[in-house]
């Protein structure tokens, strides 16, 4: 009796390289402050009571970031 295929996605080795940085220390790390600035976005929404459209807001840094001359202009 044929042992049953079971047939594995294409997309399996491209998971197998993300379960491979998932276990690094650098992407430990780069994910717990990564949470910890959402957080601390949420927290600020909350408080203000603000719903902000994030790509109005990240074009609001952009603007004053050229304006300070931190950013070039587009």
């Amino acid at each position: 009796m044929p042992a049953r295929k079971v047939p594995r996605s294409i997309y399996e080795n491209a998971r197998d390289v993300a379960r491979d940085i998932a276990k690094t220390e650098t992407y430990v790390t780069s994910r717990r402050e990564r949470k910890k600035i959402e957080m601390l976005f949420a927290h600020l929404e909350r408080i203000l009571r603000l719903d902000v459209d994030i790509e109005h807001l990240v074009q609001a840094l952009a603007e004053i970031w050229v304006e300070v001359g931190l950013a070039k202009a587009a």
